[in-house]
């Protein structure tokens, strides 16, 4: 939830009110906790939930283009000034429906995505996006991978490590969200 407040917080902060959101499955836990930090952002301003500006997609490009094309069609009745894209692929298939639909990011539509990373710097504007520490995952993930197999030779069986770990987004701005 922490990376969808941060995102929305960051488009509010930059003069938009009417933010869509394009998202995976509100089944599946990741797609719930960012649509449910996109509605705590909005509440949180006091900033109505418009369900229209709200799309699921799968977390692929073509989805993303589909999903934003949805928004766009519908714009005069829906009108949104930023967006935020819950998947670098998702992203991806998002600008490539709002560039054909000659609208600009950010004059039109500002935008932050997920993970989106582009070191090449072909993407222009750069894309804001929220970054999980990939470093930091990959630490924890051998710590406790460590932890695992030492319990495992103490005892004789295997080990069960259930835990929750929350770790810190990263909101890495760039000019798609800048007005």
């Amino acid at each position: 939830q922490k990376a969808s407040i941060i995102a929305v917080n960051h488009l509010i902060e930059n003069g938009n009110r009417d933010i869509a959101i394009i998202v995976g499955s509100p089944n599946e836990t990741t797609g719930y906790e960012r649509l449910e930090g996109y509605k705590r952002a909005l509440e949180h301003h006091n900033i109505p939930i418009n369900e229209n500006l709200i799309k699921f997609g799968n977390y692929k490009e073509d989805t993303g283009y589909s999903c934003m094309k949805e928004l766009l069609e519908n714009r005069s009745k829906n009108p949104f000034t930023g967006v935020y894209i819950g998947s670098e692929k998702m992203t991806y298939g998002a600008i490539k429906a709002i560039k054909e639909y000659n609208l600009s990011i950010p004059e039109d539509i500002a935008l932050v995505g997920f993970d989106v990373h582009d070191k090449s710097g072909l993407i222009t504007p750069g894309i804001t996006t929220i970054r999980q520490p990939e470093n930091d995952i990959g630490r924890i993930v051998a710590d406790l991978i460590i932890k695992r197999l030492k319990e495992k030779q103490k005892e004789g069986e295997p080990a069960s490590i259930k835990q929750r770990i929350i770790l810190e987004p990263i909101l890495e701005i760039k000019k798609s969200s800048i007005r």
